[in-house]
């Protein structure tokens, strides 16, 4: 494995919510997929890249910093990875129309090979916008992973488990087969996929089957991804039927003994966000597709009020139409800018901490997201000669307002660039744009 330098480069690093750290004419130097030195003494970085048997130093490649930032690569903590497949398709639904008129159909008929193809075209796109790492929550995991894998991304990957998991019996035949697929993802996942269990939604499965999930989460160890309380529909539904809101309704499955993703909470009360501080769920905030579907905007000052970690996510390509995680950090910022009236409601460190450090953390990668001596080596460079940011003024809001995903030149995860000077290096682009397009019509018909 090389050894890199990035040298005389500026380092933008979110510190937490409200503090972004902007170090200028910096370096940092990663060894063995580490992060080894951070700061302004080139031959202190140099002294780091020794490999600690005496007398051998690797080979370093040296990336020159001249208008190029350095930052964490981005964390996109909600996604249905496979859905690039049916990405603009019936874009005037409401969710539940969407849902049970357009997709569930399209995914009746989707195989193994489509969601191969699928979650590839969903790597590359992210790949180039510099996402690190993603949530994916689809259904032929095998599939899915061996597609992340050879893109070389880091996800935390939901198992799709039978919705008929309804008594003891099937309890028991369930905890075994997702044993077994932990088992073949620790064989070859490299420590790059974490596994959780997806539990789609209070209204999708029959009652049963939560708490069944819940035993099923505390015997392998794992937690979920859900997406909650996304429409009004949802909660007043959850109220007709078992007499609480969705949050309530999950605590009282124990659905939250484990670690737990929540996306979208949109039509949140006082006390479900109490229940998600309490437990420490993380919540995802997916602005674009909560607009296309018009599904709400989410009060994601009331979560960070709350002490709840706020991460960001895109939700998946059919429902955005895009993977673009600056789109949506923009987008984060403008709609609590327009629902309170109030220009500094979401500002733009706590919107760059959400798209991090909060999303790596969310998905179960806590040592990155961050630039810090021992952090994980995946990190993005971003050009800043471009004219959109001429002159750069204020970061981290050049980041939020002025950049998008063509700025990203560069992109490295566990210390191998995916990405390289604009080309990506582990995935043949205009082979697999073959491939997609052909997959997308067998599923689709044209």
């Amino acid at each position: 494995m090389s050894h890199f330098l990035f040298d005389d480069i500026t380092v933008v690093n979110p510190l937490n919510n409200e503090t972004t750290e902007v170090l200028r004419n910096a370096y940092v130097a990663v060894r063995d997929a580490k992060i080894v030195y951070v700061g302004r003494e080139r031959e202190a970085a140099l002294a780091a890249l020794e490999h600690p048997l005496a007398g051998y130093v690797e080979p370093i490649e040296i990336i020159p910093g001249r208008h190029r930032l350095l930052a964490p690569a981005l964390a996109n903590a909600h996604n249905h990875m496979a859905m690039t497949l049916m990405r603009n398709r019936r874009d005037d639904a409401n969710l539940h129309d969407w849902l049970y008129k357009q997709i569930f159909p399209i995914e009746a008929q989707l195989t193994a090979e489509q969601v191969r193809l699928g979650t590839l075209a969903a790597a590359l796109e992210m790949i180039r916008g510099g996402v690190g790492v993603s949530a994916d929550m689809y259904f032929f995991n095998e599939a899915g992973i061996s597609a992340l894998l050879e893109a070389g991304l880091k996800a935390n990957v939901a198992l799709s488990v039978n919705p008929r998991l309804t008594d003891a019996e099937t309890a028991s035949f369930e905890i075994d087969e997702a044993q077994r697929q932990m088992e073949r993802i620790a064989d070859f996942g490299r420590g790059r996929i974490v596994p959780s269990l997806m539990i789609h939604s209070v209204y999708l499965f029959p009652g049963p089957l939560y708490a069944a999930l819940s035993r099923l989460g505390t015997e392998l160890n794992i937690g979920a991804q859900m997406h909650f309380n996304e429409t009004m529909r949802e909660v007043e539904e959850c109220l007709d039927k078992y007499g609480c809101r969705p949050v309530e309704f999950a605590e009282r499955h124990g659905l939250f003994e484990r670690p737990m993703v929540a996306a979208h909470c949109i039509h949140m009360s006082e006390s479900e966000l109490k229940i998600l501080a309490k437990h420490g769920v993380h919540a995802v905030h997916n602005p674009s597709s909560n607009c296309k579907l018009a599904s709400g905007m989410a009060d994601v000052r009331s979560w960070l009020a709350h002490g709840i970690n706020a991460a960001l996510g895109t939700d998946g390509a059919a429902s955005n139409n895009s993977l673009d995680m600056f789109r949506e950090m923009r987008q984060a910022a403008f709609i609590a800018r327009l629902a309170t009236g109030e220009a500094d409601a979401l500002s733009s460190a706590t919107i760059f901490a959400m798209a991090t450090r909060n999303g790596w953390r969310a998905l179960g990668f806590p040592n990155s997201g961050q630039i810090s001596v021992g952090a994980a080596a995946d990190l993005m460079v971003l050009n800043t000669d471009r004219p959109e940011t001429t002159p750069l003024g204020d970061l981290p809001a050049a980041l939020i307002f002025s950049m998008d995903r063509g700025a990203v030149t560069d992109l490295m995860v566990d210390g191998e660039f995916l990405y390289r000077k604009g080309e990506p290096t582990t995935i043949d682009a205009e082979k697999l744009g073959y491939e997609v397009r052909a997959a997308a019509a067998s599923l689709i018909g044209d």
